[in-house]
């Protein structure tokens, strides 16, 4: 009995811990994910890296302009040489210095319009990168909402073993008082004792349940796991709208297909960057310079130049062992992949949402059932636990209206939760989750 006693000690601390803590609503634990997710920030640094490669200049536009400049020195000895006009040659430890610098300039005026398709590709990779950003919130989210939910279900629960508890307790009471009295047995009392021990072990387990998802929720907000929180006991649903306006809405925003769609874009510009080499290129080059040379011995022992300088360079592989050719063809198939591909994910997208319709319409019904059914048990349970007090309605009455709302209420909490789940599977394949 001391064991029994300090076990309802600590299981009543637990579920005052419980209470106690700091409400944690779902609107505030999607911001907390959001901002710390660990996907989500890498995400946006590769956001900010495409976007940071989007410029003309990294496609080419621009002109490169350098800045050269260098110098030597050469020491030589001649000997034995042999001039044109007959007389030998020795001179030692001859020098030559050079000095030169310049500023040069090179531009490509003409590359087959393949800088042009090269800024377009360059701005639909940082597109892409946004709906990327854009399916990890809704990811995230997604994870968020469900963990958040189960934990409303399974708190649900919680507080239908403990209206249990108070009924079974208040049971035991009246089965001690009424033995005392003479009225009652005292196997009665024990089955009431051992009823009442059940259901604080029901108790322990389902509070354990509860922390294990409390932990996951932690980790999914990249938190410590041990953050104490408690949570809002109610789950709201809402109605899941026409079919036809679903597929429409999925095809507006439906993130995946939003990729799809730019990847597609992408290998088409791809393949006009390939088309771009069967065409010649022409580059302006020009040059404001400046040369010195400086030898110790010769016929020029000095000398030095400033000037400027430009040209025009037309380049054109005539040849190149089918390299461009082989490289158009692969684009081009990658095109019709990336298309294909598309229109799976538009078939796959729409199935799933008829699927998604059905099941959130199934789950309505279903949760509305179990509400009603919930609603009649709590009432039968009131009616039957005071006709036991009032000593009309047995032990065994009891223990079956108390099953019966034990029942309705796990399966209230899981028609709810499933209901939950279908809604937000719909948010998520018609692109809504990352605007909650």
């Amino acid at each position: 009995m001391k064991r029994l006693l300090l076990y309802n000690i600590f299981s009543l601390l637990a579920i005052a811990g419980l209470r106690a803590q700091p409400v944690l609503i779902l609107e505030e634990a999607i911001d907390i994910a959001l901002e710390q997710n660990y996907g989500i920030r890498i995400s946006k640094n590769n956001l900010q890296i495409a976007g940071n490669n989007a410029t003309k200049g990294n496609a080419g536009y621009w002109p490169t302009i350098a800045l050269n400049a260098g110098g030597g020195f050469n020491w030589n000895t001649f000997s034995n040489q042999k001039l044109s006009t007959g007389n030998d040659f020795n001179n030692k430890n001859q020098t030559t210095t050079t000095v030169n610098s310049n500023v040069a300039l090179n531009w490509t005026i003409f590359d087959g319009m393949r800088m042009f398709a090269a800024y377009e590709r360059l701005q639909e990779l940082q597109a892409m990168g946004e709906l990327q950003v854009k399916a990890a919130v809704e990811r995230t989210v997604y994870d968020v909402s469900l963990t958040y939910f189960n934990i409303v279900s399974l708190q649900l629960q919680l507080d239908a073993i403990e209206k249990n508890m108070g009924i079974t307790d208040e049971r035991l009471k009246l089965e001690k008082a009424r033995y005392e009295a003479g009225k009652s047995n005292q196997l009665a009392v024990k089955q009431a004792q051992l009823d009442y021990n059940a259901m604080i072990t029901q108790q322990a387990d389902q509070i354990n349940l509860i922390q294990l998802a409390k932990v996951q929720l932690n980790q999914l907000l990249n938190r410590d796991v041990q953050t104490a929180f408690s949570i809002s006991d109610t789950i709201q649903l809402s109605s899941a709208g026409s079919l036809e306006e679903l597929k429409q809405q999925a095809l507006r925003s439906n993130t995946e297909l939003q990729i799809l769609e730019k990847s597609v874009a992408i290998s088409t510009l791809v393949l006009k960057e390939q088309s771009a080499e069967k065409y010649p290129t022409i580059s302006l080059s020009t040059a404001y310079g400046y040369n010195q040379t400086v030898n110790s011995a010769g016929f020029s022992q000095s000398s030095s130049n400033l000037g400027l300088s430009s040209g025009l360079t037309l380049r054109w592989n005539v040849f190149d062992g089918g390299r461009v050719r082989r490289n158009i063809a692969n684009a081009q198939l990658q095109i019709e992949n990336d298309q294909l591909s598309l229109k799976e994910s538009e078939l796959n997208v729409h199935a799933a949402i008829q699927q998604a319709v059905l099941s959130y319409e199934h789950a309505l019904r279903i949760a509305r059932i179990e509400e009603e059914n919930y609603g009649l048990a709590t009432e039968s349970l009131d009616i039957v636990k005071e006709r036991f007090r009032l000593g009309v309605a047995n032990t065994l009455e009891l223990k079956d209206a108390q099953n019966v709302f034990d029942q309705s209420t796990n399966r209230r909490s899981l028609a709810l939760y499933n209901a939950k789940v279908a809604e937000i599977n719909l948010q998520y394949l018609t692109g809504q989750l990352a605007l909650q």
